[in-house]
């Protein structure tokens, strides 16, 4: 069953409307105009910004459709406000889960990680300690950084998985409700000047 969001204003729905209009053509959003939408242009060549805008589109990535529709702009928005809960976490989780089976392998947070770290790359920080960690992790030769990563990922699946090879998605929160710095990437507003703040 689909869930209804409601607003308690309904200025709340016509900015989000008009905000839809502004960044569509003919009533559908293309993966660069959300990635903007939500302040991450910077990831409109990744694998991460591709597997963000699959999550929003709530498809796999073997499905053609290019674009979003109102409704599911408007299930993103809700998703990603900071008060969504559980929900947020839910289409966190989503992302991870890259073949859509209810659950992350660990080939899948291996994926996921090193296109986070590409990610990571494109983007330009203005806090000055996430500039010096982009850029000690830049110096990195790409070999070690794949093997940093494949020690992550064991040390996360050796503490957290209930199945072997497997996190569940109560297996994952208690990961990322357990790693510094997750909480305020858990709390992001990723466009301030929207409606939610």
């Amino acid at each position: 069953m689909e869930k209804k969001y409601f607003f308690s204003f309904p200025e709340e729905f016509q900015a989000i409307k008009k905000d839809f209009e502004a960044y569509s053509k003919e009533n559908k959003m293309a993966k660069r105009k959300l990635l903007d939408y939500f302040g991450l242009l910077s990831l409109d060549t990744t694998k991460f910004g591709n597997r963000f805008f699959n999550c929003v589109k709530g498809t796999s990535k073997q499905q053609t459709n290019t674009y979003l529709d109102f409704v599911k702009f408007l299930r993103a928005i809700c998703m990603l406000s900071k008060n969504s809960g559980d929900e947020r976490l839910r289409f966190i989780y989503s992302i991870f889960d890259l073949d859509c089976d209810g659950y992350v392998e660990k080939e899948e947070m291996l994926n996921i990680f090193m296109s986070f770290y590409d990610a990571m790359s494109q983007i330009e920080f203005e806090n000055q300690d996430l500039i010096q960690l982009k850029n000690k992790i830049g110096e990195s030769h790409e070999q070690q950084i794949a093997l940093a990563i494949q020690d992550i990922v064991n040390e996360i699946y050796e503490t957290y998985q209930t199945k072997p090879g497997i996190l569940f998605f109560e297996d994952w929160k208690k990961w990322i409700e357990a790693e510094p710095g997750m909480k305020e990437i858990l709390t992001y507003n990723f466009n301030e000047s929207k409606v939610f703040k």
